[in-house]
């Protein structure tokens, strides 16, 4: 989704220009009739400019402020160009191709007040300035944009809906050595379990769980629910942020095409691109990063109960985290690939603060509470991770607005996790190290994007996706106690499962510019199929084992009535089918309580409904807002 800037200047009382700043969201806007209006009476007028060199953007700014003329364009297409300014009493018309000269925009009347802009211009290899001097155009090589949707910095501000966007230098900042810390600056946002795994669990406004809040890397869902014991259910995403450019965070729920089965928010990850490794004018590049951190040690073997005291020094460094990633452009292809790796021990808890609270029971009866099961100073059992994970991704865009791109993403972690359950029924001393977890994950992806430049229906998005995991997690506790030493043993009760998710989404927008203002119509569909089952039989604790099928049609209504006023609604029909393979007939003792608290059929569940939205914003200027 790219970001288009609208400048637009009204005449008020007095001839008082007020000058208005919104922001669209779209792919691109084209205007229906390509042809210059000669006899343009605002294109003919006469105005005394006084805009000075500088940012292409900003000079723009001040024309728009000057004329009355609306312009459209793609911000992308004017970052970091500059102009050569205009100054003099010019047509309106002659001043525009002044601010243009030389920086490969042509542009369009497409309205009496409204220009839209294209490029790079294709009438004149050269253009000339008001000092004699003469400036080539650009020579673009590829246009080095993702055919699908994303943010940038400006979009929580121009858009009416709760959005964020965590940048590449965003996560660069967070450092820190959870993946979940990414999300620690972003409000209304927190991740869950950040500590006892290298996974990552959402949670939106109080939202988490069962894909409730879907994480999307690249587009593909990896997220699969795990049990923990007596304190629900974990819903885990693996994936490494030193791969990552760049974060969107959707939050309730979402009208699009990657929106089906969401009801906290969508988080959509993109993996690092071309544009994030290439410097401007190059080809090529290369991105080295690494860093370790102290404050861990080495796992000891498993079974060991005692836990050490006192953190190692500042110059011990146990943990730390390394990744390459190169990226190489052929014209108007690129490819990327990146490894990563990160490693940690066990960490230590701090060593200030007190061990308790006091806690009131009764009226004037207090007790002591202790704040953590962890003694300050110890060690923490079991949050060691070996974790390392790859990428490789090409794009190509080719004439007439065709664009695909395919990726795929590989994960692979062995790490320490202790079941919640297990600290509040056997204590803390009860727990040593144990058995590692380990997880692997394939992910695989291809879309194609066609927008066409002269065709405002069509703006064609296509994605299909597969992922594969495979989990050996501690998805239940099961205690031996050991007469000798009076000390709980774990049984290791790891259960190994594969999940298989496999899906497709199918969009389209059309845009059409009337006297009534502009309207866009995004519609499509998705579809989703989900397999998990145990890979064996002969455990005491039934893991998840079933399908889930899920099919949803929308279709998104923007229409700008006003340069103040946007309406906007939207209509989703969502379809699921679900059959768990774990039905009453594997607990033949509960048999009569299945049926009467759930029916024969508890282990087939289908069911389909509408989800309708509708909305109106208003924009208004500030008291900041200059006025002319």
């Amino acid at each position: 989704m790219s970001f288009f800037m609208y400048y637009a200047s009204v005449a008020g009382k007095n001839k008082c220009l007020r000058r208005w700043r919104l922001a669209l969201l779209c792919s691109s806007i084209v205007c229906t009739n390509n042809v210059l209006l000669p006899e343009n009476a605002l294109a003919q007028q006469m105005i005394n400019y006084n805009i000075e060199a500088g940012a292409l953007d900003t000079a723009l700014a001040r024309f728009g402020a000057a004329t009355g003329v609306q312009l459209l364009y793609d911000s992308s297409s004017t970052r970091n160009i500059r102009t050569a300014g205009v100054k003099g009493n010019l047509k309106t018309e002659k001043a525009l191709e002044r601010l243009l000269a030389g920086t490969g925009l042509s542009y369009h009347f497409t309205a009496p007040n409204r220009v839209t802009f294209s490029g790079p211009a294709r009438s004149s290899a050269v253009s000339a300035r008001d000092d004699g001097s003469i400036v080539l155009n650009p020579i673009t090589i590829g246009r080095r944009k993702a055919p699908g949707e994303s943010f940038d910095s400006d979009t929580p501000y121009g858009t009416s809906a709760s959005v964020n966007h965590i940048s590449r230098e965003d996560l660069d900042k967070t450092g820190g050595t959870s993946t979940s810390d990414i999300f620690r600056n972003t409000p209304g946002v927190a991740a869950a379990d950040g500590r006892n795994s290298p996974s990552i669990e959402v949670n939106i406004r109080g939202i988490q769980g069962m894909n409730r809040t879907p994480i999307r890397v690249d587009g593909t869902l990896q997220s699969t629910p795990i049990y923990r014991g007596y304190l629900g259910a974990s819903n885990r995403s693996y994936v490494d942020p030193d791969l990552l450019g760049g974060i969107d965070i959707t939050k309730g729920p979402t009208s699009g095409a990657n929106g089906s089965g969401s009801i906290g928010g969508v988080i959509s990850m993109r993996t690092l691109d071309a544009d994030d490794i290439i410097k401007d004018g190059k080809d090529w590049g290369i991105r080295v990063r690494g860093g370790g951190a102290s404050n861990s040690i080495k796992a000891p073997s498993i079974g060991t109960f005692d836990k050490r005291i006192g953190a190692p020094g500042i110059f011990d460094i146990a943990s730390g985290h390394g990744s390459i990633v190169a990226a190489k452009r052929f014209g108007d292809a690129e490819i990327i690939a990146g490894f990563a790796r990160r490693s940690q021990g066990n960490f230590f808890v701090g060593k200030h603060g007190p061990n308790s609270i006091s806690e009131e029971t009764t009226s004037g009866n207090f007790t002591e509470q202790r704040i953590s099961p962890v003694a300050r100073g110890s060690e923490v059992v079991n949050t060691q991770r070996e974790v390392i994970s790859a990428y490789i991704k090409g794009k190509a865009e080719f004439e007439g607005g065709h664009a695909v791109e395919v990726s795929y993403i590989h994960f692979d972690s062995e790490f320490g996790e202790v079941m919640p359950s297990q600290i509040s029924r056997f204590d803390w001393t009860n727990v040593g190290q144990q058995q590692p977890n380990t997880v692997t994950s394939h992910r695989a992806i291809a879309k194609y994007a066609y927008n066409p430049q002269d065709n405002d229906l069509i703006d064609f998005r296509f994605n299909v996706w597969g992922t594969w995991l495979d989990q050996k997690t501690r998805s239940a506790t099961t205690i031996g106690w050991f007469p000798a030493q009076l000390q709980a043993i774990d049984t290791y009760s790891i259960v190994p499962s594969d999940t298989f998710m496999a899906g497709m989404e199918i969009a389209n927008v059309s845009r059409f510019y009337t006297r009534l203002g502009d309207v866009s119509i995004n519609y499509g569909g998705s579809y989703a199929w989900e397999d998990t089952k145990p890979l064996g039989s002969d455990y005491w604790y039934k893991p998840p084992d079933g399908r889930r099928e899920e099919g949803s049609a929308f279709a998104q209504l923007n229409w700008k009535a006003r340069s103040w006023l946007d309406i906007h609604g939207s209509l989703r029909y969502t379809t699921y089918d679900t059959a768990d393979r774990v039905s009453y007939k594997n607990f033949p003792h509960y048999e009569k309580q299945f049926f009467d608290e759930y029916g024969i059929t508890r282990n087939a569940l289908s069911g389909s409904g509408w989800s309708p939205s509708v909305g109106v914003t208003i924009m208004t200027c500030s008291p900041l807002c200059p006025h002319l």
